[in-house]
């Protein structure tokens, strides 16, 4: 019985895995400058609930690096595009590129708190299919 009812879990964590969405967003970093890039799903840096929030943990931000002249998609994704534009203000996300002297001048508690930020990008799916998936900053 036991055994059944680990193959099942395990055949329908197979099947889950192929419904999520596999897209990804990738920011080219044509600045000499380390950013940051956070998705939100309206004109604050903090607007997505379960991206980019302190941590449950020790309430501090994790978002890596995109070092100068490299590739990197945003820490945090959503499973499905489409729930997150339809969700989204408009119907356009918006991807924030933050500057690493600002993190280190203000903190991202201030960053958050204030809506600090270098550039917003607000796009659409369709937005985003048209330059397959690339956002140069």
């Amino acid at each position: 019985m036991k055994y059944s009812i680990v193959l099942m879990l395990l055949l329908l964590s197979g099947c889950m895995y192929d419904k999520i969405d596999s897209r990804e967003i990738k920011v080219f970093n044509n600045s000499n400058r380390t950013v940051f890039c956070i998705i939100s799903t309206n004109d604050s840096v903090n607007g997505m609930a379960g991206f980019g929030f302190p941590s449950q943990y020790n309430n501090t931000y994790h978002f890596h690096p995109i070092l100068p002249g490299t590739v990197s998609e945003p820490n945090h994704k959503p499973r499905f595009w489409e729930s997150l534009e339809e969700r989204s203000e408009s119907k356009k996300m918006r991807l924030f590129i933050i500057d690493n002297d600002s993190v280190l001048k203000y903190g991202w508690e201030k960053i958050m708190g204030n809506n600090i930020y270098t550039k917003k990008y607000t796009v659409s799916i369709n937005d985003l299919d048209k330059t397959n998936w690339k956002i140069e900053y």
